[in-house]
């Protein structure tokens, strides 16, 4: 526990997930928000107004957008911006922070929309010469890509240096040495530059005939688009042919595991196939530890094809919109397009598909779970209002001593209950007991945001409250938290993790049963063993 500055105790103590400014982030994402898209139509406004700096009001508005680029990025630069105030401590932030953000917040639109108006108007070169018919930004590409390389580099090499020094603090597994969180960086920011590549391939067909700087002629309505993005396109056929590739490994793996397991396994399921069929569910589940093999592939082919792009680039060999080149450039563009037109089509089917809803569900509560410290523009996180209100309803029930609360996550609401549970004053723990069942704790949070979720902090919450949780070797989510018990090998069983066979072995006569895998913990019988338990047992004070 850690003493608060006026006095008591401050739950959590020194575990990160238990601090409560975790969960009140709204001034700090709001000035992170206006500085973001300040930053974003400032880059719009000078990739357009540029070109024409020869002007009067060229100049005057490359000007005005550039001051709004380096008041965003000062202003970001500043500790305190992205700093959480404690609802507890009675701190606030700097007034002047606030005005600054908030005269940022008014004048960023003011001049983009002046910007706009003057492009939509017309604006003349200032050497009275004429201009190619090309998409603003372009000639920019080779300052765009150094910057986005440089920006990878430096992640790279901080990330590095963090994980080295939080190596020895830190218990529990890390997923790729502590550099998971960069690898997962690289592979989105590829994800988003093929989606903006590709709205970049449509928008120039759309308007014109996507084009380079490099070909022949009369340029008629082609849209210049800088060979850069058009190498990029042309990589994207061979990461798919890379994906491809992986996913066949991956396959080979299952195939290898799932072989070891029958003969083990078949003591246990002898009828039929029903060896061979419990251990291909259990060695797909198993191939959710090999997610660092997958991100550091895709990271791989990524860094790979774009030091390849750089070489063709500069050097020039051949030009990217013939020959084998030009046809996987356009392959790519087709692709990333189609890419594009995909999320939207999956977006509207939502509303008609409830399962195809479900899913997407899922993949957004995980998605919104951490705060937005970092990605000021991302949804709403959900744990801000849900984490509070959970405390204060448990705080509710359990205000006498004679109140027990069990609280009984599944899934990501293991994850959400590990929170709570850190958030409570000792005399409400006392009468708090914890249920989990297919939860990513260990595997997944532990080993993807080990300062939140490592060693210490799942051992801060299994001292804090009784707790039993519920895994299955079919589950390719849950896990065990503390220790995973060879179910054919036998041994002692940890405290807390409590193994489910599934599917369940079924009795003479009988056909297999079909695998439950992540869902329905709660109609195991191990549930309401589990479950009266809790209730029955007196926590030791």
């Amino acid at each position: 526990m850690e003493e608060r500055p006026g006095g008591g105790v401050r739950p959590g103590g020194g575990v990160l997930l238990g601090r409560p400014r975790l969960w009140h982030g709204g001034a700090p994402v709001w000035r992170l928000r206006v500085v973001h898209v300040a930053f974003a139509v400032a880059s719009i406004g000078v990739a357009v107004v540029a070109p024409f700096a020869g002007t009067a009001l060229g100049l005057v508005l490359t000007v005005a957008n550039a001051a709004i680029l380096v008041a965003a990025v000062v202003l970001v630069t500043l500790p305190c911006i992205a700093r959480r105030v404690d609802p507890q401590a009675g701190r606030r932030t700097p007034v002047l922070l606030d005005a600054a953000c908030r005269a940022l917040r008014v004048a960023a639109p003011v001049v983009f929309v002046a910007t706009a108006g003057a492009a939509l108007a017309g604006l003349e070169p200032g050497d009275g010469g004429t201009l190619a018919w090309q998409l603003p930004g372009v000639g920019i590409g080779a300052f765009q890509y150094a910057l986005t390389v440089g920006l990878g580099l430096f992640l790279l090499i901080t990330t590095f240096a963090l994980a080295r020094a939080a190596k020895d603090e830190e218990g529990g597994p890390r997923a790729m040495a502590g550099m998971a969180a960069w690898f997962v960086l690289m592979v989105a920011v590829g994800a988003a530059n093929v989606l903006a590549l590709g709205l970049l391939f449509w928008t120039a067909a759309f308007l014109g005939v996507p084009g380079t700087a490099a070909e022949p002629g009369p340029l008629g309505r082609a849209l210049l688009i800088d060979d850069s993005a058009w190498w990029t396109a042309a990589l994207v056929p061979l990461l798919a042919f890379g994906l491809l590739a992986l996913a066949g490994v991956l396959w080979l793996i299952r195939k290898a595991a799932a072989a070891r397991l029958a003969p083990e396994l078949k003591p246990y399921y002898g009828e039929r196939d029903d060896a061979e069929t419990v251990a291909s569910a259990w060695a797909l589940a198993a191939l959710t530890d090999r997610a660092g093999l997958v991100l550091g592939v895709l990271t791989a082919l990524g860094a790979a094809g774009s030091a390849v792009v750089t070489v063709l680039h500069r050097l020039g060999p051949f030009t990217p919109g013939g020959g084998v080149s030009g046809m996987l450039a356009s392959a790519g563009g087709w692709v990333m397009v189609a890419a594009v037109v995909t999320l939207v089509l999956v977006g509207r089917r939502t509303y008609s598909d409830a399962r195809l809803r479900r899913t997407i569900g899922i993949l957004w509560d995980i998605a919104t779970f951490w705060p937005r410290a970092i990605h000021p523009l991302a949804p709403p996180c959900y744990t801000e209002r849900v984490v509070p209100e959970l405390v204060a309803r448990v705080r509710r029930l359990a205000a006498k001593d004679g109140d027990q609360v069990v609280l009984s996550g599944h899934s990501q609401g293991s994850v959400i209950a590990a929170a709570v549970v850190l958030q409570l004053d000792p005399q409400a723990r006392r009468r708090v007991r914890l249920l989990t069942h297919g939860s990513p704790l260990r595997r997944l949070y532990a080993a993807y945001f080990p300062a939140y979720f490592g060693g210490r902090e799942l051992t801060a919450v299994r001292e804090a409250v009784t707790w039993c949780n519920l895994y299955r070797l079919s589950d390719p989510i849950g896990g065990p938290v503390f220790r995973r018990v060879d179910p054919l090998a036998g041994g002692e069983q940890d405290a807390v993790d409590r193994f489910c066979w599934d599917p369940r072995r079924p009795g003479p006569g009988e056909p297999l049963p079909e695998a439950r895998r992540h869902t329905a913990y709660w109609l195991d019988p191990l549930y309401d063993e589990a479950l009266t338990r809790l209730i029955t047992v007196e926590r030791a004070v």
